[in-house]
């Protein structure tokens, strides 16, 4: 915003500048389109990147923070079962008393699950994130229509502003 509004002032002096003639009369036009680059695949691309990302640029900060904070959570906890799946997985397979293979073998299968269902989460979750992406998203709109004019020295400006 800081830029658009020095960018118009600056306009503003130029062309107050050099419009000043020798009692002649000038006539002049100029048009100026900025736009919003802003577009939803480039918001699931951004989702698809990194979890959040994409709601961050779109504008809602505290869904991407969410989806950022849960995404970390879950693949914390896919990484946390998956080594305990591992060390029971390996004590079992060490153990010679059969009375306690059984429970480290039922307790390995556990963690597995638990890693696998972790697992379709992160999947679910992250899917979710480009859905929301591309559904919340919107693209490229035109923000800001200047017009300069120019006529017997008088400059005059017509502004029209387009909010979303």
């Amino acid at each position: 915003m800081k830029r658009t509004l020095l960018f118009l002032l600056t306009v503003l002096f130029t062309v107050n500048c050099f419009s000043q003639t020798d009692g002649k009369i000038l006539s002049a036009q100029k048009k100026y389109q900025i736009f919003d680059t802003h577009s939803k695949s480039e918001a699931v691309f951004r989702s698809f990147v990194v979890p959040g990302w994409g709601q961050m640029y779109n504008k809602q900060q505290l869904k991407g923070y969410i989806f950022l904070c849960g995404q970390t959570m879950l693949i914390g906890s896919y990484f946390y079962f998956n080594q305990k799946y591992s060390d029971t997985y390996n004590n079992y397979s060490l153990e010679k008393d059969p009375t306690k293979t059984a429970k480290l073998f039922d307790d390995a299968e556990s963690a597995k699950n638990r890693r696998n269902l972790i697992g379709y989460a992160i999947a679910g979750t992250w899917i979710l994130g480009m859905v929301d992406a591309y559904v919340f998203g919107w693209d490229n709109t035109q923000i800001l229509d200047l017009s300069l004019s120019i006529i017997d020295n008088q400059p005059t400006i017509s502004i029209s502003l387009s909010l979303n």
